[in-house]
């Protein structure tokens, strides 16, 4: 196809995005959503600190770092022109989306040719994670803009022995590692594949120390992210609380051995990859391109290190399917090429072939985003507007509502307020009142009928509201700074 073609084709693709472009935090994963928001809210009210950034789910402590939010200090920036509205941030995300098309088409381009990279970049485009994570709340395209930059002008650096693209790709490995390592180091071994196979150790080893200077970014950064999660307060008494460092959170990363000899568990990933990724068409590409396509050996160990991530970071792949989001592009190589090889195979000729596939895989990918994505859950707004609306900015709020735990951003956040979420299970007077000794103003407390006795009699003496929320549902929010 032209490049006028594959370029308005890009621009519908990116005008339709618009259409699902909305005010509201949108399923699935607001809760990740909401921790993102609220960096970026943050940055906007109380200025840019990339080395504190906040949550609101620490009381009135708050520090916690999730990763380098470099991005999110972009968004924050956006909303001192435009205002504090979630759609603004949804267009810069999905601004960052398209630079990592970009980076995708040059890197395939690169690879290959015009022909697979147009493909390949339209295919990454039209995936149903494409379609609702590219305008969420979330960093993991802004993340792969960086990564395929970094990969793009590493591969040009070593093919070339080019220092100002080892240069340039350090620049986007050092923000790269910062935010995500995880999605970065995918391209460790086939970069490392590509020294080797264009025999530039000796250049390599010349401009080591460029080539460290991410490594040494990350060192530094985690370092930083130990001291500053390490000095959490010591809220342990609190059900589900822990202090977000290496020791205490790696188990969350990786997971167990049980876990990955549980067949179970590898089906539910390939489940998605499938359904969310590459559908039915999608699956019938990969095998053409797998069985019938030149796949050079940059493809393989890129697929392949794909794949060790998920072995290594399991429990985040298992629970999450943004985690997945990094074998978008790659099967879509595969999908360009069974594309590509199909034609040859069918004999088609006239230069408007690609809209077949192109089409059909859009019109699959919209239906399934359309029935499992961009969906609000009334009971979270209910929350939020009844806590702000009886609350002020600056008191600290206690929210329990069922399984949602201490790291629960969802409802405080929908509140724009600070505070505590607390688990149900093991809840008691006792947890309540060691909270409002570190600052609570208020305690929510969510039921479907009345509130239990042990509570009510241990409250008696402050002041309490019953507000009727939505499904039946009932909030009794008490003030502890007031009393009867």
């Amino acid at each position: 196809m032209t490049k006028r073609i594959f370029l308005f084709l890009i621009s519908i693709i990116t005008l339709v995005r618009f259409f699902f472009i909305e005010e509201a935090l949108l399923e699935p994963h607001a809760w990740r959503q909401s921790d993102t928001a609220n960096y970026i809210l943050s940055f906007y009210q109380d200025g840019i600190d990339l080395l504190h950034p906040t949550v609101c789910w620490l009381g009135g402590y708050k520090v916690l770092i999730l990763e380098f939010p470099l991005v999110e200090a972009v968004v924050a920036l956006f909303y001192h022109v435009f205002g504090p509205f979630h759609i603004v941030a949804k267009i810069v995300f999905l601004i960052f989306f398209l630079g990592s098309c970009y980076y995708l088409y040059q890197l395939i381009k690169y690879l290959y040719n015009e022909k697979i990279a147009q493909l390949t970049t339209l295919f990454y485009s039209l995936a149903p994670l494409s379609i609702f994570y590219s305008i969420a709340i979330h960093i993991d395209f802004a993340e792969l803009f960086f990564v395929f930059g970094m990969a793009f002008y590493y591969l040009k650096g070593i093919d070339k022995g080019s220092t100002r693209d080892v240069i340039y790709g350090s620049l986007f490995a050092v923000i790269a590692f910062l935010t995500k390592i995880p999605y970065a180091i995918i391209f460790s071994l086939p970069l490392v594949y590509r020294v080797f196979e264009k025999k530039q150790l000796i250049f390599v080893l010349r401009h080591l120390l460029i080539f460290s200077i991410p490594i040494s970014f990350f060192l530094f950064w985690q370092h930083h992210v130990e001291t500053v999660n390490g000095a959490a307060p010591n809220w342990e008494y609190i059900p589900g609380y822990r202090k977000f460092t290496f020791n205490t959170g790696s188990g969350w990363y990786f997971g167990t051995i049980g876990q990955r000899l549980d067949i179970t568990n590898w089906m539910t990933i390939g489940n998605r990859l499938f359904t969310e990724i590459t559908g039915t068409l999608g699956v019938l590409l990969v095998f053409l391109g797998l069985f019938l396509g030149k796949i050079n050996r940059f493809l393989w160990l890129w697929l392949l290190a794909t794949v060790v991530y998920v072995f290594i970071f399991f429990n985040l792949n298992l629970v999450h399917n943004y985690y997945q989001i990094p074998f978008i592009a790659v099967l879509c190589v595969f999908m360009a090429i069974g594309a590509d090889e199909g034609r040859k195979w069918l004999g088609l000729i006239n230069p408007l072939w690609f809209m077949v596939p192109i089409v059909l895989f859009a019109l699959e990918s919209h239906s399934y985003a359309g029935m499992y994505y961009f969906q609000v859950r009334p009971m979270r707004v209910a929350i939020g507007e009844a806590i702000n609306k009886s609350t002020k900015p600056e008191d600290l709020i206690i929210i329990n509502h069922g399984k949602m735990d201490s790291k629960c951003p969802l409802f405080l956040y929908e509140a724009r307020r600070n505070g505590w979420q607390v688990l149900t299970w093991k809840l008691d007077a006792a947890l309540i009142f060691k909270l409002v000794g570190e600052g609570a103003n208020y305690a929510a407390f969510i039921r479907d009928g009345e509130l239990e006795q042990e509570l009510t009699t241990a409250f008696k003496d402050y002041s309490v509201q019953e507000i009727d929320l939505i499904e039946g549902k009932k909030m009794f929010l008490y003030q502890f700074s007031l009393k009867r």
